[in-house]
C-alpha cells in the first residue's frame, strides 16, 4: 500500500510537471479507442506523468483517446507497420487469434486471480508472443479497469435465464459469443463506437463494459439495468512499434520501462476504487443496479464450466485455457 501511495503521489506531480512543458526532446503519441473516461486513458495518463516526471520533463507521451487515430485494428495495424508510435488496447487477437481467450468471461476467479495470471508465467508467455510474432514492443499489462458488467434496457440479470433472448454486443471475439450463447442470449459484433447509437435505437438491447466505459461513453443515459456480474476482465497491453522504440536513445527506453513497470503496479487499485464511485453515479442517474448479493453467480459458473470450457478448448487450445484456470 506504501509503495502504490508514493507511487501515485509521483504521479501527480509529474503531471504538474506535464502541464507546465513548452516542448519535450522527445514525443511519443499513444492511440486508443476508449472514452476520456476510461480505463485506457486511466492507465494512459499515469504512465505519461511517470514518463515526465522521469525525464524531468524531456520526455512526453501524448495520448489520443476515442479513436482519434483510427479504430482499435487501425491502431494496431499502424503500431505493427511503424506508422503510429504506439496502442492502448487488447491482445492483439486479430493477429494472435488464440490471445481471446483472455478476454473471456467468468474465466478470471477474480481480481486476484486475474492479476496473477497476468503478473506471472502466463502473462510474460503472452508478452514474448505478442513481441516475437508480430514484431511490436509490448510495454505492460493493465487491467480493463475493472470486471466488465452487462447492462440492458429490459431486466435485471442476476440470473443465466434473465439474459435468455436479449441481442447483447459483443466484441467481435469468440471467447464473448460462445460465453453469451450459452447463457441464452444472442452476441451481436459491433464496433465499440457505434455502440451509443445502436443502444439508444434499440438495434441491440445491452452490452458489457466496465463502469469506466457505461460512464464515460454516457450508457447510462440508453441503458437501466447494469448488474455487478463479472463478465470477464480483458488485459489492454501497452505497445510500441519497433520504430518508435529504436528511435528511443538507450537511456530514454530505461525511462520508459521504469515508468511502465510503476504504472502497472499502480492502476489496478485506482480502477477498483473508481468504480465504486461510478456505481454511485449511475445510481443517481437512475440505473437499477442489481449487486453480487442479488446475483446467483453459481448458476453461471456451472453453465461456464460445464457448457463454455469445452468450446473454449476447442477454439484455443486446452493448453491456453488450463493454463489460466490452474493460475492460483
Amino acid at each position: 500500500m506504501k509503495k502504490t501511495v508514493s507511487l501515485l503521489a509521483a504521479a501527480l506531480l509529474a503531471a504538474g510537471l506535464s502541464a507546465s512543458l513548452a516542448s519535450a526532446e522527445t514525443v511519443i503519441k499513444i492511440g486508443h479507442v476508449g472514452a476520456p473516461v476510461s480505463p485506457q486513458q486511466q492507465g494512459g495518463e499515469v504512465f505519461a506523468a511517470l514518463v515526465a516526471f522521469k525525464s524531468k520533463g524531456d520526455m512526453e507521451v501524448k495520448l489520443y483517446h476515442s479513436a482519434t487515430l483510427g479504430s482499435e485494428q487501425q491502431l494496431q495495424e499502424g503500431v505493427k507497420s511503424g506508422t503510429i508510435d504506439g496502442l492502448i488496447a487488447g491482445t492483439w487477437e486479430r493477429f494472435l487469434p488464440w490471445a481471446g481467450v483472455f478476454q473471456t468471461p467468468f474465466i478470471y476467479r477474480d481480481f486476484d486471480h486475474f492479476m496473477n495470471v497476468m503478473t506471472g508465467p502466463v502473462g510474460e508467455k503472452l508478452m514474448a508472443a505478442v513481441e516475437k510474432e508480430l514484431n511490436v514492443k509490448p510495454l505492460f499489462i493493465l487491467p480493463h479497469g475493472s470486471f466488465r458488467r452487462p447492462t440492458n434496457g429490459a431486466r435485471p440479470i442476476t440470473k443465466p435465464d434473465d439474459m435468455k433472448g436479449l441481442k447483447i454486443r459483443d466484441p467481435n471475439v469468440p471467447a464473448y459469443s460462445i460465453v453469451t450463447k450459452a447463457m441464452g442470449a444472442v452476441p451481436v459484433p459491433m464496433d465499440f463506437k457505434e455502440l451509443y447509437v445502436a443502444l439508444s435505437r434499440d438495434v441491440v438491447d445491452g452490452q458489457h463494459n466496465p463502469f469506466s466505459h457505461i460512464v464515460g461513453s454516457k450508457f447510462y443515459e440508453v441503458q437501466q439495468y447494469v448488474s455487478l456480474l463479472p463478465y470477464g476482465l480483458p488485459p489492454h497491453i501497452v505497445t510500441l512499434s519497433q520504430k518508435a522504440w529504436g528511435r528511443l536513445s538507450e537511456a530514454e527506453q530505461k525511462i520508459i520501462m521504469e515508468a511502465a513497470k510503476e504504472t502497472a503496479i499502480m492502476t489496478p487499485s485506482l480502477g477498483l476504487a473508481q468504480e465504486r464511485e461510478f456505481i454511485e453515479f449511475v445510481q443517481s442517474k437512475g440505473m437499477q443496479v442489481a449487486t453480487e448479493k442479488d446475483i446467483d453467480l453459481d448458476a453461471f459458473l456451472r453453465i461456464f464450466n460445464e457448457v463454455c470450457v469445452p468450446q473454449l478448448k476447442d477454439a484455443y487450445g486446452a493448453e491456453w485455457v488450463e493454463a489460466i484456470l490452474s493460475v492460483k
